[in-house]
């Protein structure tokens, strides 16, 4: 729900409920007050861009692209609206003269995610960029002037050249139910004419969405001959309410079966070796790592999982009463009979002895998301069945791997296993 509050009466009042679960984000008033631009899905598949006029208590949409707008910002005069939209993943900036009644031409930015926010005092936009190729920085851009945005930040990248980063290309392609799946295929410089092993990657959330940012694991496996094709299975974000809600509940197991879709897709496109390919994720991706290589023992050399759930009923019963309740809108009711039994047969643990292909498993002792016992039960299931397991189980690290020195020391293991499993 949305609500107005007016700080000079203390008068609270209801905007926005909706029946169905939307969004109201990205609030960006006109100067006099008179109403705001914003970003919602309300009514909608995809989040449009809209404004509220506050006198009449009405609603309008402006802009309701077949994809995602992401964020709107009004200059301090109310003259220049910016907003994004995501496209594939990738971000696409646009601006308009309220003024003139007229679309502006973005200045071109480097691909990736974009943030938007004007200068305080003047029509200048700051422009975040996170891509392939930049870890981070700002541009600047005048509408008034005509011209293109200007760099205002350069990170270090440490001496690497950052044309050496590869970027990625946003693929469309069907599950075998035909539900339309999405990804984006990183591939290696060089590998034109040949056949790259592939890393699977599989995002955490799972309400989240593989999108385009710079991304330093992926980056460092490509240099070493290993593809990427990072999967956006059902359940991710940026593809719509329905297709976000398609791995809900009972529905779960689908989500599962994408990833051997996205195999079979990849051996039809050809430009990677789908026959060895590996798996990785973290957290929900971890899960994901360890539902892949029980479900479909026979369909992935390698796997990678950290910070991964095993058993479904110790983990929703050991979350925070905040994540309980989120829990039960994305997963279910674990103290409802039928979903404790639907959450037994779906959790990896149950069919660790299925497991074949070699499994690296990473875990920091202190995750109060999902307890190191999860990773800790699937590990020591895979030696009691004669399985191939190495462990990093940091004492010092909790939900992730943050430290620096631990990520040098996990990333050079995993590129290790990676390149001796998936060798021809």
């Amino acid at each position: 729900d949305a609500w107005l509050l007016d700080l000079r009466s203390g008068e609270l009042t209801t905007l926005f409920k909706p029946e169905v679960a939307s969004t109201y984000e990205s609030f960006a008033w006109k100067p006099d007050g008179s109403g705001f631009y914003m970003v919602s899905d309300q009514g909608r598949e995809h989040a449009g861009l809209a404004w509220y006029d506050l006198d009449r208590r009405e609603l309008t949409w402006v802009e309701t692209p077949d994809h995602d707008v992401e964020q709107v910002d009004l200059d301090h005069g109310g003259r220049y609206l910016v907003w994004t939209t995501n496209e594939g993943g990738y971000s696409t900036l646009h601006a308009r003269d309220l003024a003139e009644n007229r679309d502006l031409e973005a200045p071109k930015m480097p691909p990736g995610i974009y943030g938007v926010r004007w200068a305080e005092s003047a029509p200048v936009l700051a422009l975040t960029v996170f891509g392939p190729q930049v870890p981070g920085d700002i541009w600047t851009w005048d509408p008034r002037g005509g011209q293109g945005a200007v760099r205002a930040t350069s990170s270090s990248l440490a001496g690497l050249d950052p044309g050496s980063f590869a970027v990625p290309q946003a693929l469309d392609f069907p599950a075998s139910d035909g539900v339309m799946l999405h990804g984006l295929l990183y591939l290696p410089k060089g590998s034109e004419g040949k056949k790259p092993p592939v890393l699977l990657g599989v995002h955490g959330g799972p309400t989240a969405q593989a999108r385009p940012g710079f991304n330093a694991v992926f980056q460092y496996l490509l240099s070493r001959g290993i593809a990427v094709f990072d999967l956006n299975f059902r359940g991710s974000t940026g593809f719509g309410k329905t297709f976000s809600r398609l791995d809900n509940g009972p529905l779960r197991p689908n989500a599962v079966h994408d990833m051997a879709d996205a195999l079979d897709f990849l051996k039809k496109d050809g430009r990677v070796d789908a026959d060895r390919a590996a798996v990785m994720g973290a957290s929900y991706g971890g899960y994901m790592t360890f539902a892949a290589l029980s479900t479909f023992p026979d369909r992935f050399r390698a796997g990678v999982s950290s910070v991964g759930v095993s058993n479904w009923v110790t983990a929703l019963q050991g979350a925070s009463p905040q994540l309980k309740a989120s829990d039960r809108i994305e997963y279910g009711n674990i103290d409802d009979p039928k979903d404790r039994a639907f959450f037994e047969e779906i959790s990896p643990i149950r069919q660790v002895s299925r497991v074949k292909a070699p499994l690296m498993v990473m875990h920091g002792a202190n995750d109060p998301r999902d307890p190191v016992t999860e990773s800790d039960a699937f590990v020591e299931g895979i030696r009691q069945h004669g399985g191939e397991v190495e462990y990093l189980r940091f004492p010092d690290e909790g939900h992730g791997v943050r430290k620096l020195a631990n990520r040098v020391a996990a990333y050079r293991r995993v590129a290790a296993f990676l390149e001796r499993t998936l060798r021809p």
